[in-house]
């Protein structure tokens, strides 16, 4: 029941959050025609909020372990919600730009810390609670896009669809805080069911394995973040698809994320992380080659995506981090998991003016080949960089 509730409090957030940073790219075209925007402005606008994340994230184990995990989530959420609802309301590019940044700064207050909790409730199985992380987050980008359209086109009015998103984050923020209290597990971190021990605490948090992680994870970060806050856009402006369909198919990257938790037992159990990793980063190539090169109707968008959620949220993300958290002993984790993320939203942040910059040379064919299928590619051969998990479990003397 106490686990039952912890999953449930970290997943209305999670699902909030994808549901906002997936649906974003739905009214991204109104936002640049409304504000006059040029599209590398808009792009950056997409990704704008992982300056946030970039700057807070490493500092969430910190500040978890200050005031708790119910108390820095509920900080968490609150501070996205005000400021997703300011995004709407906001009349200059400046403005949007400010208020979108500090969303970031909400959301890196409570993934990493959800993360963490996460992760520190088995050893053995921490792909699979990886992977469950990743599944309620997928609920988010699989709903995210149709939800924000269905708003958006009732209303007809992107600043109501980002003031009720806002609304609805305050009320999902008080009711996550309150079921992490009432879990009985408030505190900054929940003690794993598995009894083990670190041999010193000399290994600390930053290692050549953890370093390669934080690199793994910097790199998935500018290979997700086009795809996730930009592909719907992508299918209106080169692809003519509606509202409807390009929300459709970009939602479907959310497939990926929900089968997050079958690619992280894999990875616990059955085959070497690395090569699922690897296999991974092989996929987000080759799709990513394929999707934003060929003309795509809705059928084709929306198999692509699927694809990519599959090979980039299942396989590669669950154990990059799964592998990254199992390189340092079990009280630093919240620390390294703030760091790895702070890479990945980083890499976010840079990824939309990337793209945005390299569409006027060299089309979003080629953005993207640059952007995300050439960070694809490195990650490929990196991820044997790292320690195995067994090879790591050692060092630390882990005791199942």
């Amino acid at each position: 029941m106490t686990i039952s509730l912890v999953i449930v409090a970290l997943g209305l957030p999670s699902i909030l959050y994808w549901a906002d940073r997936t649906g974003f790219g739905v009214i991204l075209p109104a936002i640049i025609k409304t504000l006059h925007l040029s599209v590398a402005i808009g792009a950056g606008l997409a990704t704008i909020f992982a300056l946030g994340q970039v700057v807070a994230a490493p500092f969430s184990g910190y500040i978890s372990r200050r005031l708790g995990g119910a108390a820095t989530i509920l900080l968490g959420v609150s501070i996205f919600s005000l400021f997703t609802m300011t995004t709407g309301l906001s009349k200059t590019p400046s403005q949007i730009f400010f208020s979108r940044t500090l969303t970031g700064v909400g959301e890196a207050l409570f993934y990493p810390v959800a993360a963490a909790l996460m992760a520190g409730l088995t050893l053995r199985f921490r792909g699979l609670a990886n992977g469950v992380a990743n599944l309620l987050q997928g609920i988010g980008v699989f709903t995210g896009p149709v939800l924000v359209a269905y708003v958006f086109v009732a209303t007809n009015s992107y600043v109501t669809t980002l003031v009720y998103i806002g609304i609805i984050g305050v009320i999902i923020g008080l009711i996550s805080s309150g079921l992490i209290f009432k879990s009985g597990h408030s505190g900054s971190s929940i003690k794993p069911s598995t009894k083990q021990r670190s041999e010193s605490q000399s290994r600390g948090y930053m290692n050549k394995d953890s370093a390669v992680g934080l690199t793994l994870m910097t790199l998935i970060g500018f290979i997700q973040w086009p795809w996730l806050v930009l592909f719907s856009a992508y299918l209106q402006f080169v692809d003519h698809l509606s509202v409807a369909q390009s929300a459709a198919a970009a939602g479907l990257i959310g497939i990926g994320f929900i089968v997050a938790a079958l690619g992280g037992y894999v990875g616990d159990t059955k085959i070497d992380r690395r090569l699922l990793i690897a296999l991974g980063s092989a996929g987000e190539v080759v799709i990513t080659l394929i999707a934003f090169r060929v003309h795509l109707g809705f059928l084709e968008a929306a198999s692509l995506a699927a694809l990519f959620g599959i090979f980039s949220s299942s396989l590669a993300f669950t154990n990059i981090l799964a592998i990254s958290q199992n390189s340092v002993p079990q009280e630093h984790i919240p620390t390294i998991t703030g760091i790895i993320l702070g890479g990945y939203y980083g890499a976010g942040f840079l990824s939309g003016f990337f793209v945005g910059e390299l569409i006027h040379t060299v089309g979003w064919g080629g953005a993207t080949a640059v952007v995300v299928a050439l960070p694809a590619l490195i990650s490929a051969g990196l991820g044997f960089g790292i320690r195995s998990d067994r090879a790591a479990s050692k060092i630390l003397k882990v005791e199942p």
